[in-house]
């Protein structure tokens, strides 16, 4: 991972960081071992993106993440995975 554009502590997931090359990773809030890892070059196309900011809603299990060229990228933070993708801006 490079740069760190966004990282936040969240009790029911763990450390949550992301970056602008494209970089999602999950660490375990007590320990800090890598969980879960996603970034442009394992994703598909239609969900590269920038990560520059990025927000959780725990009670409804979603993470949204915003880039620089305007577009949304979905999560689930629980099953790691990617929900989907829109162009928001």
């Amino acid at each position: 991972m490079s740069e760190i554009s966004n990282i936040r502590y969240v009790r029911d997931i763990g450390l949550i960081a992301t970056s602008l090359s494209g970089h999602l990773k999950i660490f375990d809030g007590f320990d800090f071992k890598e969980i879960w890892r996603t970034s442009n070059k394992t994703r598909k196309q239609v969900y590269h993106t920038q990560m520059c900011c990025f927000d959780v809603s725990v009670k409804l299990g979603i993470m949204a993440t915003g880039g620089t060229e305007g577009k949304l990228l979905l999560l689930d933070p629980y099953a790691l995975g990617i929900i989907g993708s829109v162009e928001a801006h």
